[in-house]
């Protein structure tokens, strides 16, 4: 699963370009995940392009994959933070981002 239930400017955005031979390497030690026909191989770099076009839909694309990530800094740094909870304030947080985009084209 990827992180789209995150809002896009909560994710740490990582610029994978330019290193498509490591990255093809890595995904070919999955051998149980590219061997059960599912195509692993192609869809992980699929999904880097996508979030490399997608991630910047205004401009043009300044990097050819990209990874999307969540700073877990907040949970090192305080041990009284529940994971859960944490995980679920970025699905409250992203949910009133989307009503707040869509309320206005369908209030009466």
């Amino acid at each position: 699963m990827d992180l789209d239930w995150m809002p896009d400017r909560e994710k740490v955005r990582m610029d994978m370009s330019g290193h498509d031979d490591l990255a093809e390497k890595l995904n070919s030690i999955f051998v149980a995940q590219i061997g059960s026909r599912k195509r692993y191989d192609l869809a992980v770099p699929g999904r880097r392009r996508a979030n490399a076009t997608f991630s910047e839909p205004r401009s043009g694309d300044m990097a050819t994959q990209v990874i999307h990530g969540m700073d877990l800094t907040p949970l090192i740094l305080d041990d009284s933070l529940d994971p859960v909870e944490f995980a679920c304030g970025f699905i409250r947080r992203f949910e009133e981002e989307v009503r707040s985009a869509l309320n206005p084209h369908f209030q009466d």
